[in-house]
């Protein structure tokens, strides 16, 4: 489904790194080197994408650095192999009060049988789709009416 409005909130910016999606067992701890790097303070320009989600049953991670070779530590407690995500991001920031917003951008994906790992945050929504299939998500986005920068 195309965007609700043509405002530049919503156009979509294709990012050039990779991601990574780790889970781990709930009933270990967190990485330490995980956790010094989501709470070191960023310096400068510096990019960095974490998110950790803990429930019950597991933890997922998903960040723009490799939680097992990169510095985060844990490959020893993953549950699952570490994956590998090409991320679309919502330029945002957007209200909270927009409805609808998750649905028309995973529709057109759906159709096209690609993937999605959402997440949200208070300013925008970052949809993940396997690696490989990044550049065909760009493509049916832009078809689907989307406006897509790539950065």
């Amino acid at each position: 489904m195309p965007p609700q409005t043509s405002s530049p909130s919503l156009y979509l910016q294709a990012l050039p790194k990779t991601f990574y999606l780790v889970q781990l067992d709930a009933s270990e701890p967190l990485p330490a080197a995980l956790i010094q790097k989501l709470a070191a303070p960023l310096q400068g320009h510096e990019s960095q994408f974490i998110s950790i989600t803990r429930t019950g049953g597991e933890v997922s991670i998903v960040s723009d650095f490799s939680v097992r070779g990169g510095g985060g530590g844990g490959g020893a407690l993953a549950t699952k192999p570490e994956t590998t995500w090409r991320c679309i991001r919502v330029a945002g920031p957007m209200d909270l009060s927009l409805t609808g917003i998750m649905n028309d951008l995973t529709t057109p994906l759906k159709a096209a049988e690609i993937p999605v790992f959402a997440i949200s945050t208070w300013d925008t929504d970052f949809l993940l789709v396997p690696e490989d299939k990044g550049d065909t998500a760009v493509d049916v986005m832009r078809a689907d009416g989307w406006t897509v920068i790539r950065v």
